[in-house]
């Protein structure tokens, strides 16, 4: 049967050699973790939880129903199995996650290799765990119970009897065994390269297994409509607009300018719509905030402050539900941006040094626009956008911008 069979995606053999063995990039050889293979996701600290889990039987319903990572070639000899570890041990907040997450289901994907998820001690605070598609592969508890010998095959990630492994249980023999790859090792995997294919290329994947519900609100609230432009305002530093790093200057956050290009640039697209600002409740008194809303008519998004504690979870829905979206640099809006169906991304080109490693994620996409804040251009159109309106702050925002990162320079050289 042809593994992850839906378009998009090759069917090549198993290539166990490509991918890293559990225990690499830092990780301890034997990793404590809980292994996640049913639709609970309540977790408990004591140790003996830590690699728990519920075997998935032949006819037990499975989160999401039936998703492109149970076509894992089932075939596989028991000399070469392979199992690739879904680890949620990461540095970072949900954007990163969902890229060391991304790292490991596309080498999966590529080799045909079942994926295990794993939680280790305290990963219940973890925003990707309320990711509910988000498993283990179909029918793994079946198959490795043949290496784990003498482990309960109806309760096989959670026995620690004696008899399964002198009580380290199934995943430990696994990882001793060396079927169990990590490709991920945690850490930061914010660049494109590491899917060594056009991203475009597991998107279908990467937008199943990321699946995303909206939390339950006690007040509907309506997506944006298809004329709207959503714009994401977040700066790498809540109370700065420069910032030094390593004595180079740079911005925190795109400047009002963008955003302003972006709308004149909607516009002229579509001449009716709404013009939205997302951005955290602590920043709606941000000053390129209140100038998009005052100057550009834009209007704050609110309908997530009835669900607080899951707000952020609602604006990813939200931003991924936009036609057009505008964005900040942050993981948390390429990924939404990306999973989305938008027709327009409009994405800065900052000057300097970026807060995060931004050029590395931008992907050969007809979708994304992007804007060059020195030159007032569009790099896509390859011709610049006049708005005489918006030049004037521009060259103002440019020579100030100068002015402080020779300041910057100065003092980082007294």
């Amino acid at each position: 049967m042809p593994a992850w069979s839906f378009s998009g995606l090759d069917t090549r053999p198993p290539v166990s050699e490509e991918l890293p063995e559990a225990g690499r990039s830092g990780h301890p050889g034997a990793l404590k973790v809980r292994v996640e293979t049913a639709t609970s996701t309540t977790v408990s600290s004591s140790p003996a939880a830590l690699a728990e889990g519920t075997a998935m039987l032949e006819g037990e319903d499975l989160p999401c129903g039936h998703l492109p990572i149970d076509d894992w070639d089932e075939n596989q000899p028991g000399a070469s199995f392979k199992v690739v570890l879904l680890g949620t041990d990461t540095q970072g907040r949900f954007g990163n996650e969902l890229f060391v997450a991304a790292v490991s289901l596309i080498a999966a994907a590529r080799a045909a290799l079942p994926v295990l998820l794993s939680r280790n001690a305290g990963d219940e605070k973890r925003q990707i765990l309320q990711l509910p598609c988000l498993r283990s592969s179909r029918h793994l508890a079946q198959k490795v119970k043949d290496f784990c010998k003498g482990c309960n095959p109806g309760d096989i990630w959670k026995d620690r009897s004696n008899s399964c492994n002198r009580g380290r249980g199934c995943l430990q023999h696994l990882q001793s065994k060396k079927m169990v790859l990590d490709p991920s090792g945690g850490g930061f995997h914010q660049d494109l390269s590491e899917w060594r294919d056009p991203p475009l290329k597991w998107r279908p994947l990467l937008q199943k297994v990321f699946h995303t519900p909206m939390p339950k609100l006690q007040a509907p609230v309506a997506l944006p409509d298809a004329a709207d432009l959503v714009m994401y305002f977040r700066p790498f530093k809540r109370k700065q607009v420069f910032d030094v790093y390593n004595s180079d200057g740079r911005l925190s956050a795109p400047p009002f300018s963008f955003f302003a290009w972006a709308a004149a640039a909607h516009r002229r697209a579509v001449s009716h719509g709404k013009l939205w600002v997302v951005a955290d409740p602590s920043l709606r008194t941000h000053p390129t905030v209140t100038r998009l809303v005052k100057e550009l008519g834009a209007e704050l998004f609110k309908g997530m402050d009835q669900v607080p504690k899951q707000a952020w979870l609602g604006d990813f829905v939200w931003l991924r539900a936009a036609a057009h979206v505008a964005i900040s640099p942050s993981t948390f809006a390429w990924w939404a941006a990306f999973l989305s169906e938008a027709t327009t991304v409009y994405v800065p080109v900052l000057p300097g040094q970026v807060p995060m490693p931004w050029c590395p994620l931008l992907p050969e996409d007809p979708r994304y626009v992007f804007f060059d804040v020195w030159n007032n251009e569009s790099l896509t159109e390859e011709h610049r956008f006049e708005m005489p309106g918006h030049f004037a702050f521009i060259a103002l925002s440019a020579r100030l911008t100068i002015q402080v990162l020779r300041r910057a320079l100065f003092l980082s050289l007294s």
